[in-house]
């Protein structure tokens, strides 16, 4: 009887063992199944994502003239890359370039972005919330407002405005430069007697070469608003997350493009 009682007492030790085993291993495979899934969830945080800018210099709007991306759009992606714990390099290529490898996929996001501009056949692209907007305009020297325009110039690429005849001289001429500030140049040196440019670029371009008061917007000429957005192919979801971050940052953004001098209807004071 007492051996009975002894073998009995060792299946029970044996068997309440064994269950503190089982569930030991159940514990250790729920614990590796979390940690397998903190792996996937730490490699995608740490997943890099491209985003191109146009080659120039465009400032304050963006800049690659320093080798390092600056200026209010850049800024604007580094902050939401360090608050939102997305790995996005900024790089500059050329826009005719940035457009095909978006559209092959090599590239993640482009900025800025509009849907008017974007070739229909890269594909169903999805665009950010506006993040700011930049007009264009006519400017002119201040002695030159009264007289007929002969000569326009503007960057190559540049969509025109429809001019009143009444505003043009009869020998009325279209020049098309490599950027901002060689338009600007040639109004300088009196190539043409009028540019058509985005006023943030030119104001940039006053300060720099500390010509305060030399040029004014003429807004009955005709003038364009552009919308700037952040565009994917691939990654709809973080578009919808950036969105949401500008929403709650809206005074943060506000104070940056401030800082900035971007998004302005008028000249320098």
């Amino acid at each position: 009887m007492r051996r009975l009682s002894h073998v009995l007492c060792l299946r029970n030790i044996r068997h309440d063992f064994t269950r503190r085993i089982a569930g030991a291993s159940k514990t250790l495979k729920c614990k590796s199944g979390f940690i397998l899934i903190l792996f996937f969830l730490v490699n995608a945080a740490r997943a890099q994502y491209s985003v191109s800018f146009p080659e120039g210099d465009y400032a304050p709007q963006y800049s690659d003239s320093t080798g390092v991306m600056a200026g209010f759009l850049p800024d604007l992606v580094r902050r939401f890359s360090d608050q939102s714990g997305y790995d996005l390099k900024l790089i500059s290529l050329p826009i005719k370039r940035y457009q095909l490898l978006l559209k092959s996929g090599q590239l993640d996001f482009i900025l800025p972005s509009n849907p008017a501009w974007t070739d229909k056949q890269v594909g169903d692209i999805t665009f950010s919330s506006v993040i700011m907007i930049s007009r264009s305009g006519f400017l002119r020297k201040k002695g030159s407002l009264e007289r007929p325009i002969k000569n326009l110039a503007t960057v190559r690429g540049y969509t025109l405005p429809q001019v009143n005849p009444a505003f043009k001289d009869s020998n009325y001429k279209e020049s098309f430069t490599i950027n901002t500030s060689a338009t600007l140049e040639m109004l300088r040196r009196d190539y043409v007697d009028t540019v058509y440019a985005h006023l943030d670029f030119v104001k940039s371009w006053l300060r720099r070469n500390h010509l305060k008061d030399y040029l004014v917007f003429v807004p009955d000429l005709g003038y364009d608003d552009y919308s700037y957005h952040l565009a994917t192919l691939k990654h709809p979801k973080i578009i919808a997350v950036f969105n949401q971050w500008m929403l709650d940052n809206a005074a943060e953004i506000k104070s940056l493009m401030k800082l900035h001098d971007v998004g302005h209807e008028s000249l320098i004071d």
